[in-house]
Formats: C-alpha cells, sequence, structure tokens
C-alpha cells in the first residue's frame, strides 16, 4: 500500500454504476460478487440521497490490487447493476471505459432508437465518429 509520512494509505477509484438507494439487495449481491471474488477489495458505497441514487468506490489492501483487476471489477459490477435495475454510469456518461459494457447490456431496442436519433441528427456520421454507438 502507498505510505505518505508514515500512514499506509487506501486508494480507490470511483465506479459510476449506480442502484436505486431502495434496492438494498442490489447492492448487498454486487458487494458480495466481488467480495467472493476479491478477497482484499475494500468497497465503500456512496451518493446522492436527494436523486435517490448510490455509487461504488472501489479501493483495495493493497492499494495496486484494484486498479490490476480493473478490468474484472468493472465487469462483475456492470453486470451485477444491470441486473439489479441500475444504471452502468450515472451523471458522468458512458465514456470509452464503459462503452463495452453499454453496448452488451442495454436492451437492443433502446439501442436503436438511439442509433436512429443520431442518424437523423447527423446523416453523415461525422459527430464522435464510433464514441460510443456503432457506425
Amino acid at each position: 500500500s502507498l505510505s505518505y509520512f508514515g500512514l499506509n494509505l487506501r486508494l480507490t477509484f470511483m465506479r459510476q454504476p449506480c442502484l436505486p438507494c431502495l434496492n438494498d439487495t442490489g447492492f448487498l449481491a454486487v458487494l458480495y460478487e466481488l467480495k467472493r471474488r476479491f478477497d482484499w477489495i475494500d468497497p465503500s458505497i456512496f451518493g446522492h440521497l436527494g436523486d435517490g441514487n448510490l455509487h461504488f468506490n472501489i479501493g483495495s489492501i493493497p492499494s495496486n490490487l484494484a486498479f490490476e483487476h480493473d478490468d474484472e471489477i468493472r465487469d462483475i459490477i456492470c453486470r451485477a447493476v444491470a441486473r439489479h435495475n441500475g444504471s452502468i454510469s450515472a451523471e458522468h456518461g458512458i465514456g470509452q471505459i464503459t462503452r463495452k459494457h453499454f453496448l452488451a447490456l442495454k436492451n437492443p431496442t433502446e439501442l436503436a432508437v438511439m442509433m436512429a436519433v443520431k442518424k437523423a441528427l447527423d446523416p453523415n456520421g461525422i459527430m464522435n465518429p464510433g464514441k460510443l454507438l456503432p457506425d
């Protein structure tokens, strides 16, 4: 772990997936799945009670393990959040890191509507081609 002035620090990285606050079983299921796979993981939950959503903050002891297993952790969280009617990305948008999960887990009908809207607004495909939706 990282040491600063003799103190051991826990490094974390934030996950933007969110689940409704009332879905306690969803959070417990995700945490259980993470702890079952990674006994060293040190997750915390935080968020926006006002808008009814909570997020994950993932850390590990030692601190490097969460970063080394980033893809596996992200996959477990995204799939579990989708199973519990959450969002794989909350108020900050999808981003390139979460794109593959977005495309794999989004309802095909919703993806088709998004692609139709993009095609109507960008018939020449010049606005961020391939960034989120398939070309």
